[in-house]
């Protein structure tokens, strides 16, 4: 692994071994099921696959390997552990993933790592600063070691203690973040009025009926501004009943709506919340504290109603979510693990573990799937077990989730089992139809799943057709056609863009004829300076390679006013870099500040950006004096 030629210390040997024991212990551990993520167990597996790559970046290694190495730990130890053979590929295909969305990091971190270190030594200084070190860390995932190792090769040493510092900072804050008063789970004074069991959830077998108010509270409208009011100001209502049908946010699933009869005001839910073991309904008070004080001690028993219209569209969603579950793990492979849901009447929402993004026809087939599942007209059964029993039985539990002694159990058929307190259908066949919307990633590792069901998935369809329908009388096609005249279209105006180019190339290569032959001579420098007639920046950068391919002792930088923005590319030609030491990236540092702008780029090519439209002449007027300022460095 250690390129040849780069002698192998004892230290170096320690490293691969290292290494070797890192690959060891990721494949047995990722096959056991525990995979890279920023959380828990999944943060310790990121953090060790990370250390072994950082150890051979070090090396000028800047590719995936470690993944390679799955195949050797496979067969060295297949004969005492045979389900390593069976799960080798997928293994492999994390590992890669990881290595990959690592280096992508570190390469955005180095060229943050350059630019620090450029400023350290343009000050004078011998230490890169311990908060620009965590940055590093913080941002592009550098380990200390690494930026000390980079560091080192620049001249510099590395404030460890700052580092410590910022890191303790970070962790404070975490803390603090965390509290139980940031969860909103501070101890609260309610009005009691009746006394016995409260807040018993009846919403699996009833969707309304009578209750008895247990205890009461009012609060400002403005301490839930994350609720629309009818009007501004006023007061809202907390009420818990000894028993309620309304779901109450919880576990991904959102709450319930309906009504509550009252005192004769028959009042709108608004939300449906747990507060320590209770569960809180939320409604819009007509009533002042005195008022609702004599209201509710003369009329404690309170009629309730939940939309029932809404909870079957949200147990579509909550049963679809598991068949989601199910198909992802079939398709895509046993490693997937849910890490985040949300459920409401409109959609559903589903992360999960994944390496990489899913391919379209993968994604077609998890459809099929579930749509196929839903047209089996599947029993949907609940059940109430010991914890123990549930996940020997082969219920699948939440990592991370808390569970008591007693579990409920959601099985469909032999597809799913998973232990879940949702409000779900009974039979699958109630879904009618699910349509995926979307596939992305929200995080490193971490893939997210959007899908309809019932009549919001028929309606998205039925916009589908409209949109095609509407671009096949645009196109006076028909339906099926479509398509392939749109295909058409693009491939023509593909033609019509490659000639506007060349013709644009042409008028812009004899401008910046123009530019040279009017250039200036500094210090024995060609310096050029002029405006192009081009329509994007990648046109102004292509005129600079020209440049750069011409003049062997030159520096330009050509102009274009674009999107309303003066745009600058500064371009040096090479034999001029390796004589003089003058770059792009040093010119446009000087250069952003009379443009009153900033940009950056490497030696040979780099750019400069401004809202400023009159910059132009001011930077072409102190080029000269730039160029001359930094050949005498």
């Amino acid at each position: 692994m250690v390129p040849e030629g780069i002698p192998i210390t004892f230290e170096d040997r320690m490293g691969i071994n290292m290494v070797a024991d890192h690959a060891r212990a990721l494949t047995f551990t990722i096959a056991e099921g525990i995979y890279p993520s920023n959380e828990g167990r999944g943060y310790l597996l990121r953090r060790l696959l990370r250390r072994a790559l950082t150890k051979f970046y070090s090396y000028g290694i800047i590719e995936p390997f470690l993944h390679r190495l799955v195949d050797v730990v496979v067969a060295t130890m297949k004969e005492d552990y045979p389900e390593l053979e069976e799960r080798r590929a997928e293994v492999a295909a994390i590992i890669r993933g990881e290595e990959e969305s690592f280096f992508r990091t570190l390469a955005d971190g180095k060229v943050r790592f350059i630019s620090i270190a450029q400023d350290v030594k343009d000050s004078g200084a011998k230490v890169l600063d311990g908060e620009k070190a965590f940055l590093l860390h913080d941002t592009y995932g550098f380990p200390l070691d690494l930026t000390k190792a980079l560091a080192a090769a620049e001249g510099l040493d590395v404030d460890e203690k700052g580092f410590d510092a910022a890191m303790e900072e970070q962790r404070r804050r975490a803390q603090e973040g965390s509290s139980f008063a940031g969860e909103g789970q501070s101890i609260v004074s309610m009005n009691e009025i009746t006394q016995g069991k409260s807040s018993e959830f009846t919403g699996y077998e009833s969707l309304g009926g009578e209750a008895l108010v247990r205890s009461w509270r009012l609060i400002e409208r403005s301490s839930r501004d994350d609720l629309e009011w009818s009007g501004s100001g006023g007061f809202a209502l907390e009420l818990i009943l000894d028993e309620t049908p309304f779901y109450a946010t919880s576990g991904g699933q959102v709450a319930d709506e309906g009504w509550i009869e009252l005192a004769g005001n028959r009042l709108a839910i608004r939300d449906v919340f747990r507060r320590g073991g209770e569960i809180v309904h939320l409604v819009e008070s007509p009533w002042r504290e005195e008022d609702a004080r004599h209201r509710l001690l003369n009329a404690q028993h309170v009629r309730v109603q939940v939309d029932d219209e809404r909870r079957l569209a949200i147990a579509r969603n909550h049963t679809a979510t598991h068949l989601l579950h199910a198909a992802l793990r079939e398709i895509v492979g046993r490693h997937v693990a849910q890490a985040g849901s949300l459920v409401d009447g409109e959609r559903l929402r589903f992360d999960f573990n994944h390496f990489q993004a899913i391919p379209r026809d993968a994604l077609r087939k998890i459809e099929d799937r579930v749509n196929g599942w839903i047209r089996d007209c599947m029993e949907v059964r609940t059940e109430l077990m010991n914890y123990q029993e549930a996940v020997d039985k082969g219920a699948t539990a939440l990592f991370g989730e808390k569970y008591g002694a007693e579990v409920r159990v959601v099985r469909i058929d032999d597809v799913s089992a998973e232990l879940c307190g949702g409000t779900h259908l009974f039979n699958t066949g109630q879904i009618g139809l699910f349509l995926l919307s979307s596939e992305s990633g929200v995080a490193a590792g971490v893939r997210r799943i959007e899908a309809l069901t019932g009549t919001g998935a028929l309606e998205h369809v039925h916009w589908i057709i409209g949109q095609t329908d509407e671009l096949a009388e645009m196109l006076r096609v028909s339906r099926g056609e479509a398509g392939g005249r749109v295909r058409a279209l693009l491939a023509e105006m593909d033609s019509v863009r490659k000639e506007l180019k060349r013709a644009e190339s042409g008028e812009a290569a004899q401008e910046l004829d123009r530019i040279i032959k009017s250039a200036v001579r500094v210090e024995g420098i060609l310096v050029a300076s002029g405006r192009l007639a081009v329509n994007d920046i990648g046109a102004l950068r292509n005129q600079a390679d020209v440049f750069r391919g011409k003049i062997r002792d030159g520096i330009a930088v050509l102009s274009a006013e674009l999107n309303e923005k003066m745009q600058f590319v500064v371009a040096v030609s090479d034999e001029l870099l390796e004589a003089r030491g003058v770059g792009a990236d040093a010119l446009v540092k000087e250069l952003g500040p009379v443009a009153g702008g900033g940009g950056g780029g490497k030696r040979h090519l780099a750019q400069l950006g401004t809202k400023d439209l009159a910059s132009e002449s001011k930077v072409f007027e102190a080029l000269p004096g730039i160029v001359k300022k930094l050949v005498s460095r």
